[in-house]
C-alpha cells in the first residue's frame, strides 16, 4: 500500500506488554503503520518530544494510562491540542474502567479507551474511524454568520441583548441558531435562559480532535425557544486553558452546522474575545446613555480601528434609552461620529422579570422592548443575509462586510502593533 495513504501511529508506554500488543494488532492492518515507540517515563517527555510528534502528524497515539495516570492525562491534553489541526486521535489504554477515569480521559481529550487484552473488533472500528478522518478531510459546508456582542462598559446589558436577539433571530428567520457564552470568567447566559448545562465550551475544546455533529450536539443544551446554548465554564479559573486557536476551531465548526452563531463575549479585549471578533461578520457594541459608557464606546471605536476591523462590520446598539433622559440620540451620533444601528428602550420591570424567571422576554412577552429586540433581530438578519428565504441555507453576507483573507492578515499585523496599554484601556469590570 502507498505509504502516503497510511495512517501514522505512535505508542507511548514504558510497559513492554502494551507496546507489543499494539505492534501485534497493527501488523494485521495495511492502512496503519507504527512509526514511533516512546518508552521513557512520562516525566521525561518534554516539549521537544511533543513537537517531534506534532511534525509526524500521527493519526493515532496510543497512550498508557496505568504507569503514571496524572502525568499521562496531562500529556493526553497536550497531545490532543497538537493533534486537533490534522484530525489525529489519542487512544487511552489502562486497566481501570471506573467512571471517574473515563470522565478524566474524556476531558483530557482522549477519544477512545481500551483495556488489555484488546477487544480486536472495537479497536479495529476505532482505527477505521481514525483512518477515514485522516484520509478524507471533512467537506466545508456553506458558512453560517457570526454575530459577536460586546459590552462597552460593565453592566450595559450585552448578555440580555445577545440572548434575546438569538431567540428573536430563530423565531423570525426560521434558521438554526446557537448562542455561545464566551464570557469565560463570569458568563451567566445559562442563568438568563433558565438552563443548567451539563457541559461547557471548555469540555468541547478538549474533544475537538474527534468532533462531529453528533458529539457537538451532546455538548449543547437546547432552550425551549429552539435555540442551542454552548455555555461558559462554571469555574472561572478554568478559562485560562481555552486558547484563541481552540475558539477559532470551535467557531469554524459551529458555523458549518448552524445558520447563525450569536456570541456573548467578555467585556474586555482578551485574546479569546479578539479571536471571536476575527471571525465575526458583525461586531455589535452595546452601550448605555451615560457619559462613562459613551466615553468607553469612543475608546472601543479607537481600538477596533487600530486592530483593523472594518467600520461597516461594527454595529452600535444603544440599550436602556429613555426619551426623558438628558442625552438625545442625535447627540450620541454627533459625539461618537458613528451611526446608531438600533435602540432599545429602558424597561426595567420586563427585563428583571425575564432574568429572575430565566425566560427570555423575546419568547414570551409582548412588551415594547420585546418588539424592539425582535426588530433588532430582523435588522441583523437582513444585514447579514439571514432573512427568511425560499431557498435552503444561509444567504451570503452583505458585500464588503467580511474582511478578505489578505485583510485579515493585515488585521493581525495591526493587532500585534497595538500596545497592551491601548487594549487594556477599554477593559471594563465584569457584568
Amino acid at each position: 500500500m502507498d505509504e502516503s495513504l497510511q495512517v501514522s501511529a505512535v505508542v507511548i508506554s514504558p510497559r513492554r506488554e502494551l507496546r507489543e500488543a499494539v505492534r501485534e494488532h497493527l501488523a494485521d492492518r495495511s492502512d496503519v503503520r507504527l512509526d514511533v515507540e516512546l518508552t521513557h517515563p512520562f516525566t521525561m517527555i518534554d516539549a521537544g518530544y511533543l513537537e517531534d510528534i506534532k511534525v509526524l502528524k500521527p493519526g493515532v497515539v496510543f497512550l498508557d494510562l496505568d504507569s503514571d495516570r496524572k502525568s499521562a492525562l496531562e500529556l493526553a491534553h497536550m497531545l490532543a491540542d497538537r493533534s486537533a489541526g490534522h484530525g489525529g486521535r489519542v487512544f487511552g489504554v489502562g486497566s481501570s474502567t471506573s467512571q471517574e477515569l473515563l470522565l478524566q480521559a474524556m476531558r483530557a481529550g482522549i477519544s477512545e479507551y481500551f483495556t488489555l487484552p484488546f477487544d480486536k473488533a472495537a479497536l479495529n472500528e476505532a482505527l477505521d474511524r481514525a483512518a477515514t478522518k485522516i484520509a478524507v478531510p471533512a467537506a466545508r459546508s456553506s458558512a453560517g454568520q457570526i454575530l459577536a456582542f460586546f459590552s462597552t462598559k460593565g453592566g450595559s446589558g450585552a448578555t440580555m441583548v445577545a440572548a434575546n436577539t438569538a431567540v428573536a433571530l430563530h423565531r423570525k428567520s426560521g434558521k438554526r441558531v446557537v448562542l455561545v457564552d464566551l464570557d469565560l470568567e463570569m458568563g451567566d447566559v445559562a442563568l438568563f435562559l433558565g438552563l443548567k448545562p451539563k457541559y461547557n465550551i471548555l469540555d468541547l475544546s478538549k474533544n475537538l480532535h474527534r468532533i462531529d455533529e453528533n458529539l457537538l450536539m451532546s455538548f449543547l443544551v437546547e432552550h425551549p425557544s429552539g435555540i442551542q446554548l454552548l455555555a461558559a465554564p462554571a469555574n472561572p479559573e478554568r478559562s485560562e486553558t481555552l486558547t484563541p486557536e481552540q475558539i477559532r476551531q470551535i467557531f469554524n465548526f459551529l458555523k458549518s452546522k448552524f445558520d447563525c452563531v450569536v456570541v456573548d463575549t467578555s467585556n474586555a479585549f482578551y485574546d479569546y474575545t479578539l479571536s471571536a471578533f476575527d471571525q465575526a461578520d458583525r461586531i455589535c457594541l452595546v452601550a448605555n446613555v451615560d457619559l462613562p459608557s459613551l466615553r468607553n464606546t469612543q475608546r472601543c471605536f479607537h481600538v477596533l480601528d487600530r486592530l483593523g476591523y472594518a467600520k461597516e462590520s461594527i454595529k452600535l446598539i444603544v440599550n436602556r434609552y429613555s426619551t426623558r433622559g438628558p442625552i438625545k440620540l442625535d447627540q450620541i451620533e454627533q459625539t461618537l461620529s458613528f451611526p446608531l444601528f438600533h435602540v432599545l428602550s429602558n424597561d426595567y420591570n420586563t427585563v428583571i422579570h425575564s432574568i429572575n424567571t430565566g425566560e427570555p422576554f423575546a419568547a414570551v412577552s409582548d412588551a415594547p422592548i420585546a418588539r424592539e429586540v425582535t426588530s433588532l433581530g430582523e435588522a441583523l438578519a437582513r444585514d447579514v443575509g439571514l432573512a427568511r428565504a425560499a431557498g435552503d441555507g444561509a444567504a451570503a453576507p452583505a458585500n464588503g462586510a467580511k474582511p478578505s483573507v489578505l485583510g485579515k492578515l493585515f488585521s493581525r499585523r495591526a493587532k500585534a502593533a497595538v500596545e497592551p496599554r491601548e487594549r487594556e484601556e477599554v477593559a471594563a469590570h465584569a457584568r
